[in-house]
């Protein structure tokens, strides 16, 4: 089943080399701004939960989201802003 996919890209990669951006380009994922709200499941390097089979149901009603951001600027980077 389909379901709602996004991004919330940091901007903190090659724009040429990003998968993320190519994504979008291709229009298989959706680009979130940041700061703009998404009602589903956001995915974050720093998670500190996972995923399960119970969140299937809410990502097949909302969607799931990620964060496109570079691990060597994870101290410097605003998780909080994705919403």
């Amino acid at each position: 089943m389909p379901c709602i996919l996004a991004i919330f890209d940091f901007g903190q990669c090659d724009p040429k080399r990003c998968s993320g951006r190519k994504l979008c380009r291709l229009g298989f994922i959706r680009q979130q701004k940041i700061g703009q709200r998404f009602p589903g499941i956001l995915l974050t390097p720093t998670a500190t939960s996972t995923l399960s089979p119970a969140d299937a149901k809410t990502i097949l009603s909302k969607g799931l989201a990620v964060v496109d951001c570079s691990w060597n600027q994870l101290d410097k980077t605003a998780f909080h802003r994705a919403k």
